[in-house]
């Protein structure tokens, strides 16, 4: 992304060099003020790189034109029709309406936004991949559980669900706040690692299953199945539930 007030040359040899002819790095030029005497070669510029150009000539101006680039990137999307579906991290929020919410915050609880982009379907305009926004809704972790059949976790068995980061959705273990009820959360509540409440913080476990438990198969799967989640090996989509019964 280049903000200049003007440039001379369009530096050809430069792009010839590093990004022709594959074009990796795809070059947006914004061109600052009112003078025009060198939007040509930062047109050029954009244009040869698989960019985009604008003019920001006033502070009128930024607010309009200043994510201009963003149809540019979605192009390929809207013509490939591609919809990706976005989960975000574990926050806390009310369900309540903004003029109903109590003074002491009883109705926090654990949230994620689902969200997903919204583009033009007008066949004059779908060629040319407009995003018209983005469209999204905040979902209460709670309802996700109740998709769950619980009937087949059997008596000790429990669901979580993480985020492809590897981060707690929802767990039984997971505390986000300080107390039941109140309103103080933690300070590291959305980046919780799976580890951190599946492994227990003792330095003499070397064996598995621990020491008194007879293995019958459920906790060697559990173990591998939590080593491969960290491992990264194991592919795992925001809000989608990983089950199993554990004894």
């Amino acid at each position: 992304m280049l903000i200049t007030d003007g440039a001379v040359d369009t530096y050809d040899t430069i792009f010839a060099k590093y990004n022709w002819p594959d074009r990796k790095v795809r070059i947006f030029t914004y061109l600052i003020g009112r003078e025009a005497a060198f939007a040509d070669n930062l047109k050029w510029m954009a244009c040869a790189n698989k960019g985009f150009f604008t003019q920001i000539s006033t502070l009128a101006d930024v607010q309009e034109n200043v994510m201009e680039y963003l149809h540019v990137l979605s192009r390929p999307k809207v013509i490939d029709q591609e919809h990706d579906v976005v989960w975000t991290e574990a926050y806390i929020d009310s369900t309540l309406p903004q003029a109903q919410k109590l003074a002491d915050d009883q109705g926090l609880v654990l949230m994620t936004t689902v969200a997903m982009p919204v583009f033009s379907k007008q066949n004059e305009t779908r060629s040319k991949g407009i995003l018209l926004g983005v469209v999204g809704t905040d979902v209460p972790v709670k309802e996700l559980l109740k998709t769950i059949p619980k009937y087949k976790l059997g008596i000790h068995g429990y669901a979580f669900a993480i985020t492809n980061n590897g981060y707690i959705l929802t767990h039984p273990e997971l505390r986000p706040l300080y107390e039941e009820g109140k309103k103080r959360r933690k300070p590291n509540y959305s980046s919780v690692d799976l580890s951190e409440v599946e492994w227990e913080d003792r330095d003499d476990v070397d064996t598995w299953p621990p020491e008194g438990c007879e293995d019958n198969g459920l906790f060697s799967w559990h173990w591998e199945v939590i080593s491969l989640l960290l491992a990264g090996t194991v592919a795992a989509r925001p809000a989608t539930c990983l089950l199993w019964a554990v004894s």
